[in-house]
């Protein structure tokens, strides 16, 4: 009798210590339109970035109109134009690993499109021919799902896509709003 109840107390002890895990999670705050932790879209530079982050980054030339750093192991890229001397982020991509959320509650990973609908409001949905994305665009943030392979790529199928998981969130300026990453 001791044993099983040494047993249902370790037991419990252990499911205590995993929800702990779960609720404890630190996340980094979104700020829509804005940026995360000191990094502000339109105010940061790329010499910030690197300070900030380190040298262990990939740099994208995308077709001479933006550099991207890739903090690939981070989930973090960064964007400055092409011909900004200045070198100023003007948008911020987050991908997994990174743990973000913004202030309405939306989870990189964690979250579905669904939920962003219903916080944000009605959806804009956008892709690329080819993309690897379907998003939905707001002021100053934009929140990708992965696009359903099996289906045909156009027209969109809200159906599937609303019930995917958000894996990408995208931020940028709320007074230079432009949907362009690069």
């Amino acid at each position: 009798m001791k044993n099983i109840q040494i047993s249902i107390t370790v037991f419990l002890t252990l499911i205590s210590i995993n929800c702990n895990k779960v609720q404890n999670t630190n996340f980094v705050m979104i700020k829509e339109g804005i940026g995360i932790e000191k990094v502000i879209v339109g105010k940061t530079t790329f010499n910030d970035i690197v300070l900030t982050y380190g040298k262990e980054y990939n740099k994208i030339n995308h077709l001479n109109y933006s550099y991207e750093i890739n903090y690939s192991k981070l989930g973090l890229a960064f964007y400055y134009k092409y011909a900004d001397k200045t070198k100023t982020i003007y948008a911020i991509k987050l991908k997994s690993p990174f743990n973000a959320r913004t202030h309405k509650g939306i989870a990189l990973g964690r979250s579905k499109m669904e939920d962003v609908i219903s916080i944000y409001g009605p959806p804009k949905w956008r892709t690329t021919e080819k993309g690897k994305t379907w998003w939905n665009e707001y002021k100053g943030i934009e929140f990708h799902v992965e696009k359903d392979k099996s289906l045909p790529e156009f027209p969109l199928n809200e159906g599937i896509h609303i019930k995917k998981t958000i894996i990408q969130i995208d931020i940028e300026s709320k007074n230079n709003y432009q949907n362009t990453l690069f």
